[in-house]
C-alpha cells in the first residue's frame, strides 16, 4: 500500500454471485509520512512543542498541635481516676543500644509470568534487571531497587563468562565492557538460528547486522541503553546519526532503554516532562528519518512503587527507518509483563516461522475393501 497517498477508507468486494458490496476499512495504526521531506517516519506539519506548565505556588501551613488529655479510668468503687502511665526511664547514654540487623538468606522465588520468555534469567545470577529486545535478544541490565540512573549491573567482566554460560549452551554473547567497566549492554543471540556480527561498539549502544540461516531476512539492529542526563545523551544522538551511511537502504531497528521519554504524556505520577527533556530525542528521530514502531501490550515500560500512585514512564522504545516500515509494517513491538525487573521486556518477532517435519503418511484400511482398489493399484 502506498503511504504517500491518502489511505482508502473503504474497498469494493465482489462475492461469489457477482454482487459488489462496499467494505469499510479500519486502520488501527497509520505510519507517518511527511509531504514536505518526502520521507516516512515523521510529519513536519505536526508540532511536538510542549505547552508550558502552570506554576504551582507552595504555601507553608503550620501543623496544629494537640494537647494530650489523660484518659479517666473507673475503678471498682465507681470513682473516676486518671489513667496511670508507667514512669519514663531516662537513659544515661552509657547503656547498650541493641540494633536489629537483617540477615542474609535465600531470596523468595517470584511467580513469573508464563507469557514472558525472558524469565530464565534469575536474580541469583547477579542480575538486577533484564530488558529483552528482538529475537536476537539484546539484554540491558540495571538495578530494580532504585531509579534507572543510580546503579547498573554488578556483574563484573571477570564473572561475565561464568554468568553468560548459565543462560544456555547455544548462545553467543557480546558486550561493551571495553568502553564501560560495568558492562552496561549485553547482546545475546542463538548462533544456530541467526548469523550476527557486531559492527560498532559504543558506551551507549551496540550496532550489528543480523541474517537468518535461510537468507530471507537481513537487517541492522542497534541495542541502546542511554545515559541518564540530557547532556550525556547528546553523544548518543550524534553517534547514532553517524551510522546512517553504513545502513543505506537496508531495514534498521533501534530498540532499548533510551532513558528519555518521547512525548510529554510518557510519564505519570512523577516530575512533568519538560520540552528540553524530549527536544534532542525528537530532533534525532526527524533527522534520521525514523518512526516509532506500533506497539501492543503495556504502554509504560518502567515502573516504580505500587498502587495507584506508582511512577511509570515509557522510556523503552523501538524505532525503525523507512525500509523497516515498508518490509515489516505488520510486525509490532510487544511490551511483555515484567518479572525480576522494573522494566518490561520488548519483543519483536520478525523472523519467519520455521516449518519443522513433514505431513505423516496415513492409510485408511477401509479403502482396501473398495471394489476398484486392486485394479487401481495395478494400473498406477
Amino acid at each position: 500500500m502506498d503511504i504517500t497517498t491518502v489511505l482508502p477508507d473503504h474497498v469494493w468486494i465482489e462475492d461469489a454471485r457477482g454482487v459488489m458490496f462496499k467494505q469499510v476499512v479500519v486502520y488501527y495504526w497509520k505510519p507517518l509520512y511527511c509531504k514536505k521531506c518526502n520521507t516516512a517516519g515523521h510529519d513536519c506539519t505536526k508540532s511536538s512543542k510542549v505547552a508550558p506548565k502552570p506554576a504551582v505556588k507552595k504555601v507553608w501551613v503550620a501543623k496544629p498541635t494537640q494537647q494530650h488529655v489523660p484518659a479517666l479510668q473507673q475503678q471498682a468503687g465507681g470513682v473516676l481516676t486518671p489513667h496511670h502511665e508507667p514512669p519514663v526511664v531516662q537513659s544515661s547514654g552509657q547503656d547498650w543500644n541493641i540494633v536489629t540487623r537483617r540477615t542474609r538468606g535465600p531470596r523468595r522465588m517470584r511467580n513469573l509470568s508464563p507469557s514472558n520468555p525472558f524469565t530464565v534469567l534469575y536474580g541469583d545470577l547477579g542480575f538486577k534487571e533484564i530488558t529483552g529486545e528482538m529475537d536476537s535478544d539484546g539484554v540491558t541490565v540495571q538495578n530494580n531497587q532504585h531509579e534507572p540512573h543510580e546503579e547498573e549491573t554488578r556483574v563484573k567482566i571477570a564473572k561475565f563468562p561464568r554468568v553468560s554460560s548459565k543462560l544456555g549452551r547455544h548462545w553467543s554473547w557480546g558486550n561493551n565492557y571495553n568502553l564501560n567497566p560495568r558492562g552496561r549492554i549485553w547482546l545475546g543471540w542463538q548462533h544456530s538460528e541467526v548469523d550476527l556480527s557486531i559492527l560498532h561498539t559504543h558506551e551507549q549502544f551496540l550496532h550489528c547486522v543480523i541474517r537468518d540461516r535461510t537468507g530471507n531476512v537481513s537487517l541492522f539492529f542497534t541495542a541502546v541503553y542511554g545515559l541518564h542526563t540530557i547532556e550525556t545523551r547528546k553523544d548518543l544522538w550524534r553517534s547514532l546519526l553517524l551510522l546512517l551511511p553504513s545502513v543505506g537502504s537496508h531495514p534498521w531497528l533501534i530498540s532499548g532503554d533510551f532513558n528519555s521519554p518521547l512525548y510529554d504524556a510518557d510519564r505519570i505520577n512523577g516530575s512533568h516532562v519538560s520540552a528540553a527533556e524530549i527536544k534532542d530525542f525528537n530532533e534525532f528521530i526527524v533527522t534520521a528519518g525514523l518512526c516509532p514502531l506500533q506497539s501492543v501490550g503495556h504502554y509504560f515500560s518502567w515502573h516504580k512503587g505500587s498502587g495507584d500512585g506508582k511512577t511509570a514512564s515509557r522510556i523503552d522504545l523501538g524505532l525503525g527507518n523507512a525500509e523497516w516500515i515498508h518490509k515489516f509494517s505488520g510486525v509490532p513491538i510487544q511490551y511483555l509483563n515484567s518479572s525480576i525487573s522494573d522494566h518490561s521486556p520488548l519483543l519483536v518477532n520478525c523472523l519467519p516461522d520455521k516449518v519443522e517435519g513433514g505431513i505423516p503418511f496415513r492409510f485408511l484400511n477401509y479403502l482396501a475393501d473398495h471394489s476398484k482398489f486392486a485394479s487401481l493399484i495395478e494400473n498406477s
